[in-house]
C-alpha cells in the first residue's frame, strides 16, 4: 500500500466515525433527557431504577479513563490492569 491508500482509507474511517456520532447522539439526548425527567418525577420505583442506572453509567468512564492510561503508560503500576 503506497501512502495515497493510506489516507484513503483513514478517510473513510473518519467519514464512518462521523456518521456513527451522528446517529448515536441524538439517542444518546433523547435517553439522557427521558432518565433526567424518571428521576425528577416518576414514582418510587421507577426513580430508583433511573437513579442506578445513571450512577453505573457514570461511574464507568472514570474506570475507562484509569484503564485507558495506564494502558499507554506501562510504567505506572495500576491494580486496574487487567
Amino acid at each position: 500500500m503506497d501512502f495515497g491508500e493510506i489516507v484513503s482509507v483513514l478517510f473513510q474511517g473518519a467519514i464512518v466515525t462521523v456518521e456513527i456520532v451522528a446517529m448515536a447522539l441524538p439517542l444518546a439526548v433523547l435517553m439522557a433527557f427521558g432518565f433526567g425527567l424518571i428521576r425528577l418525577y416518576a414514582p418510587a420505583p421507577f426513580k430508583q431504577i433511573a437513579i442506578v442506572y445513571i450512577e453505573f453509567f457514570e461511574a464507568l468512564q472514570p474506570l475507562f479513563n484509569c484503564i485507558g492510561f495506564t494502558s499507554y503508560c506501562p510504567f505506572l503500576e495500576s491494580p486496574l490492569m487487567l
